[in-house]
């Protein structure tokens, strides 16, 4: 965990605001605290880059924005390389930074037809990889056996282990949205088990 809290890293010229311990505060406002439906922040490791969630009006389409730390303040934020034509919501960084992964409802590798255009009525796991420049590389979908192609996945979370957490209602549940882990083996992510009673 950094010792900063996200959004207020800084240069070494660049003094921390006060914090006013039990008041809370309004974070990022303007830039991802706005008058929109605005959720799901996801930080880089260095806290110096921010990506959310922004809702249309009736909460039926999602867009994961991006937003910089430059100079004490976030830029303004323009949308993810990955996202911006299909509904995608619940980014999440790996803890090196390395990958990041979210759920969306474009069409999968295996779609075709009229089928490779439309959304599709469930939710699945997407990643990325970062490449040398800096930029995101081709979005990839995390199929079977983690996403199921009958049921939503939400809020794709990764452990340094590689592991990976997620929500879903799916056959062996506890009968609602319950969380599961797929545990990552020599690079390959198993069958997802229910994190059982404790959890759900």
């Amino acid at each position: 965990v950094s010792s900063c809290l996200p959004g207020r890293s800084r240069s070494s010229d660049e003094p921390a605001p006060p914090l006013r311990a039990g008041q809370p505060e309004l974070f990022g406002e303007g830039v991802f605290t706005t008058a929109a439906w605005d959720f799901f922040v996801a930080f880089t490791p260095d806290q110096r880059t921010a990506y959310f969630c922004r809702a249309n009006g009736n909460f039926t389409y999602f867009t994961i924005l991006e937003t910089y730390r430059r100079a004490g303040r976030w830029t303004e934020p323009r949308v993810a390389s990955f996202s911006g034509r299909w509904s995608d919501a619940d980014p999440h960084i790996s803890p090196d930074g390395a990958w990041i992964y979210w759920i969306s409802d474009r069409p999968l590798p295996t779609d075709t037809g009229s089928a490779r255009s439309e959304r599709r009525d469930t939710y699945d796991i997407w990643f990325a990889e970062r490449l040398a420049s800096g930029e995101w590389g081709v979005p990839k979908h995390l199929g079977p056996p983690v996403s199921s192609p009958n049921a939503t996945q939400w809020s794709p979370s990764v452990a340094t282990s590689g592991n990976l957490y997620f929500g879903t209602i799916r056959s062996g549940g506890r009968g609602g949205n319950d969380i599961w882990v797929s545990r990552l083996v020599n690079g390959v992510y198993q069958t997802p088990e229910n994190l059982g009673d404790s959890v759900n």
